[in-house]
Order: C-alpha cells, then structure tokens, then sequence
C-alpha cells in the first residue's frame, strides 16, 4: 500500500515526530512550514535557525507572510516550550506498519466525515423541497401566522422563499 510520500519526507516527519516536536510537525501538516525549515529549526541553534530562513527565502521557500508566520512561530518557540511536548518513544517503536496503519485510520474517520456530511445535506434538502411545498399552501401560511410561527432561521428562508 502506497501512500505517494517520499522516504525523505517520511524520515523528516519521523524525525519531527520522535523529537516530540509537535507544533513543528502541524507547522508542517497545515503548509505554514517547509519540512525541511521544520527540521533545521529542530536541530539547530539560535543563528542556524535564522541562516536557514535566509536559504528558504533566498530558494523561494518562504516569503512574505508565510515568512512572517514562521518567524512568529520561532519567537513563541523560544518564549515557551520550545514546542516540544513529550516525546513519542524510540525510533524503533515507529514502524512503517504502525505509521500506515495511523495513515488509515485517519483516512477511514475522514472518510466517516464526508459520509455524515452528505447524509445531512440529503435531510437538508428533503426539508427545504418539504418547506417549498408547504409554503406554496396558503392554508398553510394562515395556520404559521394564527400561531405566530411566521419567521423562519435566515439560511432556511434563503433556500424556501
């Protein structure tokens, strides 16, 4: 089973991972932080760190805001933790098995997500084709007003009238 990740870029997430770098590693997953920027902020100090951001902005890698955030994320870095939390274990208890099976798990959850998600809008316009017909019935709209139910949420009435 393929998962179209290089080994470099396995290797570098494992590095990140086993380091217990773990805002490094979100950096990483959310595109803010190029993974190899990531990697060279966790092993290096103070002026290889800003070095590195010099060779990312001269190779294109970062620049304008994206600079900016990675900046800002060094500076809370050296404020706080360090952005390490505990750390994960020995490199050896990370499988290429256990990080595939992780790799699955989350795409099978993900998968349940898109599922729900569609169930909900199917309901949603079964309710808004049901409201259509509802408020075609002048009877209908009578009976809502007699009870004063005459106001509907914006973003139903937006799809009904």
């Amino acid at each position: 089973a393929k998962t179209d990740l290089t080994t470099r870029y396995i290797s570098g997430i494992l590095r990140l991972l086993t380091n217990g770098e773990k805002k490094l590693l979100q950096a990483v997953e959310e595109r803010r932080v190029p993974l190899c920027v990531a990697i060279e902020i966790a092993t290096s100090d103070d002026e290889r760190i800003q070095r590195a951001l010099h060779e990312a902005y001269e190779q294109n890698l970062l620049r304008g805001k994206k600079l900016l955030k990675v900046r800002a994320f060094i500076e809370k870095r050296r404020a706080g933790l360090n952005g390490k939390e505990a750390k994960v274990g020995d490199p050896e208890s990370l499988s290429a098995h256990k990080m595939l099976k992780a790799y699955r798990d989350e795409t099978t959850r993900q998968r349940a997500i898109v599922k729900q998600a569609h169930l909900c809008q199917r309901q949603l316009l079964y309710v808004v084709s049901a409201m259509k017909q509802l408020f075609t019935d002048e009877n209908f709209i009578n009976l809502l007003r007699a009870e004063s139910l005459d106001s509907l949420p914006q973003y139903l009435a937006d799809k009904v009238l």
